[in-house]
């Protein structure tokens, strides 16, 4: 599932309903539509007037795509209010190629880092001393601790399903604390 159409929150709560529908169980499904409504506006709470501008990236065998606001990972954005570090983004479901320097240009204050990697090879998830490069180390994300190594399983593997979606607002969340 894409977010070129701004839609993916509400795409999996109609997919809820309709499967709730299906297995007679509307009251279930409309109380968790409603708890993932209370989620977006929990994380809202902590992104709204916020200044920090974070960028979400992919690993891929020692290669990084970006992800902005028209792309799979875009309800991180336009639903969820994190601020992205770069406009200039492609949209689409694969990312947009990027460097280290362009990570450096970007300036993000917080690094949402998904490692494909260790879901698609069975590999050890990066973390600071494995992803630790000149470049990254002068972000403000990698100095003030805001560089987020998230579960790459839900967020490359099942982005769209409600537990899913609740996991990766809590993530999302992790980048503002310090």
């Amino acid at each position: 599932m894409d977010n070129r159409q701004g839609n993916v929150i509400d795409t999996a709560k109609q997919h809820l309903l309709t499967v709730g529908q299906i297995l007679g169980k509307q009251d279930l499904a409309r109380e968790t539509a409603a708890r993932i409504d209370a989620k977006v506006a929990q994380v809202r709470k902590v992104t709204d007037g916020r200044p920090e501008k974070a960028l979400v990236v992919l690993h891929n065998n020692g290669a990084f795509t970006a992800y902005g606001v028209r792309s799979r990972y875009g309800f991180i954005f336009d639903t969820l209010g994190v601020k992205p570090a770069s406009d200039d983004m492609q949209a689409g479901l694969h990312g947009q190629p990027i460097s280290n320097e362009f990570i450096y240009q970007a300036a993000p204050d917080i690094l949402y880092v998904i490692d494909r990697t260790a879901v698609m090879e069975r590999r050890a998830a990066l973390d600071r001393e494995t992803l630790d490069n000149p470049l990254l180390r002068q972000t403000k994300a990698w100095k003030n601790g805001q560089v987020v190594f998230v579960d790459p399983q839900t967020w490359y593997l099942c982005t769209a399903s409600v537990t899913c979606l609740e996991r990766v607002a809590d993530e999302v969340v992790k980048g503002y604390q310090r």
